[in-house]
């Protein structure tokens, strides 16, 4: 009887080890990285307060309970102080420029969620351009090329300088524009939970979402084509 409940024990003891150890693993996995100059504090809840509830949720879904779950109902928020050299997170869009206007932004062609499966589709509907070179060169020499992927999107981290982006696609006009990334400023929230918040500034919104770029090409001998870069939305 002993040895089965000494079993038993240990089969407990080591489900709660690989549980606690699944548990930190994902919190460690999910965090982003850190870069020379970079530090951690921690901070009152900036979506409960500092209280651990979410009285909304509670009365909105009672079954969801009223754990908060931006802190996971801890009241507390690890958030990353950048240092001047961490880079900033750019998401660019490559478009065909006859389809351009001057109010669209990068987020007016991402695909939806229908045609997170047939690239080719949102292509033909969003009018976004594959494999178009996109060359990123730093005033001090560094260059690094990426090209757009099936949706017409592409992505990079560049760390705060003077840039020239530069895109070329078979059929259409080279263009290139000048960039210059700031360092960031404004805290990054390490929150349990994917929280939607509305930036307060542009500053704000970079530390949040990044950067966002469109890039519209047009025929040779058209006029127009243009980079445009805004602060990232979410």
């Amino acid at each position: 009887m002993y040895g089965v409940l000494q079993r038993y024990l240990m089969l407990v003891f080591a489900g709660l080890l690989l549980t606690l150890g699944t548990f930190w693993a994902v919190r460690y996995f999910q965090r982003p990285d850190m870069y020379p100059g970079d530090r951690i504090e921690e901070r009152t809840c900036r979506s409960c307060g500092g209280s651990g509830e979410d009285k909304d949720l509670a009365q909105q879904v009672p079954e969801l309970g009223n754990a908060c779950r931006a802190c996971g109902a801890d009241g507390k928020v690890d958030v990353i102080i950048p240092g001047r050299d961490r880079p900033t997170k750019i998401a660019g869009v490559v478009i065909d420029g006859l389809f351009d206007s001057e109010l669209a932004t990068a987020d007016n062609f991402r695909p939806t969620p229908e045609f997170n499966s047939n690239p080719e589709e949102h292509r033909k509907k969003s009018h976004t351009l594959s494999d178009v070179s996109i060359t990123i060169h730093r005033s001090d020499g560094e260059d690094r090329e990426v090209t757009s992927n099936e949706y017409g999107l592409f992505n990079a981290k560049l760390s705060p300088g003077r840039y020239t982006i530069s895109a070329r696609g078979e059929g259409f006009a080279a263009i290139s524009s000048e960039i210059v990334i700031e360092p960031l400023t404004e805290p990054i929230w390490l929150e349990e939970a994917a929280i939607l918040n509305e930036p307060g500034s542009e500053a704000d919104a970079r530390s949040m979402y990044g950067l966002n770029v469109l890039v519209s090409l047009v025929r040779p001998g058209t006029v127009g084509g243009r980079i445009q870069v805004t602060a990232g939305t979410p």
